[in-house]
């Protein structure tokens, strides 16, 4: 058209054409804020779950010490210790001596002990370090290994304090789950000081804990859907818990088949995904720690939903503290691809209505514009669009038979678009969703909406062999001339169900932590970030003797 021409059209057609930028801008500014309103949502709901996650842990973690550190200082203190500990400090630190002293069988001496907490080995530590009894004979008159790995514990524990260690590797061959021993495996101890009559410490008494029973199923049983970790790491780095992805970190050599990932693993930033570009990645000695790691380390409790490279190189989000206690850091972590999946299903199905709609506004403009002969291309072109579109498109008039379809109706349902044209839609719904299905139609037409929007509404669709997937069916009402149809686009949602079944499990895994903790003696107190009280449990009420209503 020359230029002459088009100014002429232009200027002929300016309020038609003013009115269609507001309304496609509208319609452009409505979806924007509709997406950024949901997302703001969205991204509060992970927050809310990593948070909640990482408290459950380590509320669970910590009542699980305690109890734990009530059961080491109840033996410490028992008559029968304190006098085995006599008699063992007047002998000289020789094995044979010492040996020699114990005549009763340790297991018999100790039984109620290890029967009090299932525990696989103890240790009586003479002020010089010297083990003076111990469950393996080995042991005895040497050097205790703690002096050495846990320093700052035998320092805490001389200066009478009762102190559980985080996971290290045994220095001895443990029992695994096929009752065989096994080199590497990980321990921890719990331990107690041993005072005599007037209250001075005279020696140590310490019980071998097997995390792999106890401690780490702890950690497993507050994991997010199919990506989602819980993991302890030390100030170094090194994990001190077991990976849920030991086969990925087997096939890209951060950890040998068979080997636990406590103090092997380290959680460092390799700089690409190691799960795709194993050969890109830098050099062990130049990673730096994480970005959860980093931070953690400092202190600082945070939460990062944006997104950083794991140990792995994935892309997780993940919340993070550090326990000054305990000495160690404590993380929730879930895959990005994962967690954002429902959030990316909305942005494709609320996009796909808007430009839709947009599109639909601009023909139906053009008509008015250009008359039969321009629409009829306009409408050629709306379909060259609506048929690339990934998810499925019906158009249907007022008594829901089926005017047109896309190609990906054909591929989601089996049929060919000529045996659906002339037949109602409820062709596609299961029996019991046709006649719910034509009430909800009917319900539209009656309400006169010009601008009849049903969006996200899920349904049970059918495909021609009579297999069935769930479905989000949104309708939007169409005019052309004086009559009306309705566009329907369907959405397969197989997948998101099957995200929503995996959360509904956590749900109910977080309410069976919930009853573990009201349940417990120990007094437990949930907080917010403030410091106010949200939930306490019956412990509390009764060691703290306030009422529920005054705390």
């Amino acid at each position: 058209m020359p230029l002459k021409k088009a100014g002429a059209w232009i200027r002929a057609n300016s309020s038609h054409l003013a009115i269609l930028v507001i309304t496609l801008a509208a319609i452009a500014l409505a979806a924007w804020l509709a997406d950024q309103a949901f997302e703001k949502r969205f991204r509060q709901n992970l927050d809310h779950t990593l948070n909640a996650m990482l408290d459950i842990n380590h509320t669970a973690i910590d009542l699980w010490v305690k109890e734990h550190e009530r059961r080491a200082k109840l033996a410490a203190d028992s008559p029968e210790i304190l006098a085995i500990t006599k008699n063992l400090l007047a002998l000289p630190r020789t094995r044979e001596a010492l040996l020699a002293a114990q005549s009763e069988p340790r297991s018999v001496a100790l039984g109620w002990i290890y029967k009090m907490g299932g525990y696989i080995g103890h240790f009586i530590i003479a002020p010089d370090d010297i083990n003076l009894s111990s469950a393996r004979d080995a042991n005895i008159g040497v050097v205790n290994l703690l002096r050495a790995d846990q320093p700052k514990m035998m320092e805490r524990l001389w200066a009478g304090e009762v102190v559980m260690t985080h996971p290290l590797i045994s220095d001895v061959p443990l029992m695994n789950e096929s009752g065989e021993p096994e080199e590497g495996r990980p321990t921890m101890f719990v331990g107690a000081p041993i005072r005599d009559e007037s209250g001075k410490v005279i020696a140590l008494f310490t019980l071998r804990i097997d995390p792999v029973k106890e401690f780490f199923p702890l950690l497993q049983a507050a994991r997010i859907s199919n990506s989602g970790e819980s993991y302890l790491f030390d100030r170094k780095g090194r994990m001190l818990s077991e990976s849920r992805f030991t086969g990925q970190l087997n096939r890209i050599g951060l950890l040998n088949p068979g080997e636990s990932a406590v103090d092997r693993v380290q959680i460092r930033d390799p700089g690409v995904d190691l799960t795709q570009h194993n050969n890109a990645a830098k050099p062990l000695s130049e990673r730096p720690l994480t970005h959860m790691a980093a931070a953690a380390i400092t202190g600082e409790r945070g939460v990062d939903l944006d997104g950083y490279r794991d140990y792995r190189g994935v892309l997780v989000i993940g919340a993070w503290l550090w326990d000054d206690k305990m000495n160690f850091g404590m993380t929730v972590e879930q895959d990005v691809d994962e967690a954002y999946q429902p959030l990316n299903l909305f942005h494709s199905l609320l996009y796909s209505v808007s430009f839709i709609s947009a599109a639909l506004l601009t023909v139906m403009m053009a008509a008015n514009i250009k008359g039969r002969t321009t629409l009829q291309r306009s409408q050629a072109l709306l379909q060259g669009l609506v048929d690339t579109l990934v998810d499925g498109v019906v158009v249907i008039d007022e008594q829901g038979i089926i005017e047109s379809v896309n190609p990906a109706i054909e591929a989601q349902f089996g049929y060919r678009a000529e045996a659906l044209v002339g037949h109602n839609i409820t062709q596609l719904l299961p029996g019991k969703d046709q006649q719910q299905q034509e009430n909800h139609l009917k319900s539209l037409i009656r309400a006169g909406r010009s601008k009849a929007f049903d969006i996200g509404r899920e349904v049970a669709a059918r495909r021609k062999d009579g297999s069935s997937f769930p479905a989000e069916i949104a309708i939007g009402e169409m005019r052309l001339g004086d009559r009306r149809y309705y566009t329907s686009i369907i959405r397969d949602i197989t997948q998101y169900k099957q995200t929503e079944t995996l959360l509904n499990v956590l749900n109910d895994e977080l309410q069976m932590l919930a009853m573990v903790a009201q349940e417990t003696d120990n007094a437990v107190i949930v907080t917010d970030r403030e410091g106010f009280i949200l939930w306490v449990n019956r412990g509390f009420v009764t060691t703290s003797e306030y009422s529920l209503e005054e705390v």
